[in-house]
C-alpha cells in the first residue's frame, strides 16, 4: 500500500505540476496581451486628442493664440490624457519670411522670442503654440524641430503620407537635467485652409504646419497598468533594436542597475505605434506567480496516504467551504466580478450615504450589442472569453470606489457613487463604450462589437435603487434603438409605452 500510495502520489504530483506550468504560461501570455493593448488602447485615445487639435484648424479662418489656450484648456489634458506633456502646434517657415514672422510674434508681446538653434537654413519651423504654457514647456517656444533629424524625419513622413506620425526617441528641450526622461513626438500636418492636399506636391505647397503632442515617457506609461503593475517588468525600446541607446522605458529600473541586455527571461514583442515600431520586453516578476496557484503540486506531494489525503480534504472543506459558497451567491464565475445580489447591496449602502451628505451618484446600464453572433459563429467558449475581456475593459475605465457587477449573459452594470453631475457619468460611459468599441483579438480572431449604455443619477431620476436600474435600462434601450453603439442619459420620455 506503501509503494502504490506513493506511485500515485507521484503521478498526480507530476501531472499538477505540468497543469500549474501551462496555467501560469496561459496567464502569462493573457497579461502580456493585455499589457499591449493597454498600451495600444492609450496611444488610439491619444490620437484622437491630436486629430482633435487638427479639426479646430481646419474649422478656423486663423487660430489665435488665445482660441488655441481655450481648446486645449477644455480638453483638460491632466484629467482625461495622462503622460501627454503639452499640445502644440509649430508653424513651418520659408527662408525669407523669417523676419517679418519673428517680428509679428515679438509685437504679440513676446520682444525675447526668437527661432533656434541658430543657423541658416532654407526653411524654418518654430514652436508657437503650446500648451500649457508654462513651466517646461515655456523652453519649447521658438524650438525649430524641423532642424533636428528625428523629428525631421517624422515631421516628413507625415506631410508624404497625409497622416499622422510618430518620432523616435528624442531629449525633449523642456527637459532641465534633473529627473530626466526618454521622450517622443506625435505629429498631424496641418494644410492651408480650403487647399488640396491629394497629391504630394500638393501637400508639399499647401502645408502651413504641425499640430504636434509631445510625451515624456514615464508619464506617458504611468497608470496604465493599474493595480499589477508590479506583476510584470516591461522594457520598451525605440524600433527593432534593443539597446542602450534605444532604450525608452525600463519600468523598475533593471537596465540602470546593470543588468545586461541579452537576458533569456524575456519575451520580445514588436509594436507598431502610429506608423512606428517599438520593441517591447516583458516577463514576469516575483509577485507574478502570486496571481496563480502554485503551491498544489506541493501539497500533492505531501499528501503521501490515503489517510492524509482523506483528513486534509475534510479540514480544507471545513475551513474554505462557507467562505468559497460566500464568494460564488456574490460573484459572477465566469468574470469574478461581483453579481446582482452583492451590486444591490452596495447600491443601497451608497444611496444611504448618498442621502445622508445631500450627495449623488450614477449607475450605468451596459448591454453589448450583437453578442449573440460571436456565440453562433465561435462558440460558447469564445464568446466567455470575450465576455471576461469586457469586464477588464469596463473595469480599467472606474476608479478604484466604483463598482462594476456582471447580471445577465452579456449586460453589466456600473455604480458610481461620487458623481456630482449627469455630465461626469456620461464622460465615464464614452470612456468606457470607446473601450469597447476596440477590436478584442481572440483565438486567432480579430472580435468587434460595441455597446448601447443607458446612465441614470440619484436623485434626479430615482430615489432608489429599482427606480434607479429600471430608469438606466429604459436610457439603454433608448440608445439601442437610435443605432446602438450609443450612450443615453435617462429622460422622463424615454418610460413612455
Amino acid at each position: 500500500m506503501l509503494i502504490s500510495s506513493l506511485i500515485v502520489s507521484y503521478i498526480a504530483f507530476h501531472s499538477t505540476q505540468t497543469a500549474t506550468e501551462q496555467n501560469i504560461q496561459t496567464y502569462f501570455d493573457f497579461r502580456v496581451r493585455e499589457a499591449i493593448k493597454l498600451i495600444e488602447n492609450r496611444v488610439v485615445s491619444y490620437e484622437e486628442a491630436l486629430r482633435g487639435t487638427g479639426g479646430l484648424f481646419k474649422a478656423s479662418e486663423r487660430v489665435s493664440r488665445e482660441e488655441f489656450k481655450r481648446y486645449v484648456s477644455s480638453l483638460r489634458l491632466e484629467d482625461h490624457f495622462p503622460g501627454i506633456q503639452g499640445l502644440g502646434f509649430s508653424i513651418l517657415i520659408p527662408s525669407a519670411s523669417k523676419k517679418k514672422h519673428v517680428d509679428a510674434i515679438r509685437k504679440e508681446g513676446f520682444p525675447a522670442y526668437s527661432i533656434y538653434p541658430k543657423g541658416k537654413r532654407e526653411v524654418y519651423s518654430s514652436i508657437i503654440y503650446l500648451e500649457p504654457f508654462s513651466d517646461r514647456n515655456l523652453r519649447a517656444f521658438g524650438y525649430d524641430m524641423f532642424s533636428e533629424k528625428v523629428r525631421h524625419n517624422a515631421m516628413q513622413r507625415a506631410i508624404d503620407s497625409d497622416n499622422m506620425s510618430l518620432s523616435g526617441k528624442v531629449r525633449l528641450v523642456q527637459e532641465s537635467g534633473n529627473n530626466e526622461q526618454a521622450g517622443f513626438l506625435m505629429y498631424l500636418p496641418i494644410y492651408e485652409r480650403d487647399k488640396p492636399h491629394t497629391l504630394i506636391t500638393e501637400r508639399q505647397e499647401n502645408i502651413i504646419g504641425w499640430a504636434y503632442s509631445v510625451f515624456r515617457m514615464n508619464d506617458f506609461m504611468r497608470g496604465v497598468h493599474g493595480e499589477y503593475a508590479n506583476d510584470l517588468d516591461i522594457d520598451i525600446f525605440d524600433g527593432e533594436v534593443i539597446s542602450y541607446e534605444t532604450l525608452m522605458y525600463d519600468s523598475n529600473k533593471s537596465l540602470s542597475l546593470g543588468e545586461p541586455l541579452n537576458s533569456k527571461e524575456y519575451k520580445i514583442y514588436p509594436i507598431t505605434v502610429v506608423d512606428h515600431v517599438w520593441t517591447i520586453r516583458i516577463r514576469p516578476l516575483p509577485t507574478f506567480n502570486l496571481r496563480v496557484d502554485t503551491d498544489q503540486p506541493i501539497m500533492v506531494a505531501l499528501v503521501g496516504s490515503a489517510a492524509s489525503i482523506a483528513l486534509t480534504l475534510i479540514v480544507w472543506l471545513l475551513l474554505t467551504g462557507r467562505a468559497r459558497a460566500l464568494h460564488d451567491s456574490l460573484h459572477d464565475t465566469l468574470t469574478g466580478l461581483p453579481n446582482r445580489k452583492l451590486f444591490i447591496d452596495r447600491l443601497q449602502q451608497s444611496l444611504l450615504i448618498a442621502s445622508r451628505e445631500k450627495g449623488s451618484l450614477s449607475i450605468l446600464f451596459i448591454d453589448m450589442d450583437e453578442f449573440k453572433p460571436i456565440n453562433d459563429s465561435f462558440g460558447h467558449s469564445v464568446g466567455d472569453l470575450v465576455l471576461s475581456e469586457v469586464a477588464q475593459r469596463i473595469k480599467s475605465c472606474l476608479r478604484e470606489s466604483d463598482t462594476v457587477a456582471r447580471i445577465g449573459g452579456d449586460e453589466f452594470i456600473v455604480l458610481l457613487p461620487t458623481t456630482k453631475t449627469k455630465q461626469d457619468a456620461s464622460e465615464v460611459a464614452e470612456k468606457i463604450r470607446h473601450a469597447l468599441s476596440m477590436p478584442f483579438e481572440l483565438a486567432k480572431q480579430s472580435l468587434r462589437i460595441s455597446s448601447s449604455i443607458g446612465a441614470a443619477t440619484y436623485p434626479e431620476h430615482g430615489s432608489d435603487e429599482a427606480m434607479l436600474i429600471k430608469n438606466a435600462d429604459a436610457a439603454m434601450y433608448c440608445a439601442k434603438n437610435d443605432g446602438r453603439n450609443n450612450v443615453r442619459i435617462y429622460q422622463p420620455n424615454m418610460n413612455a409605452g
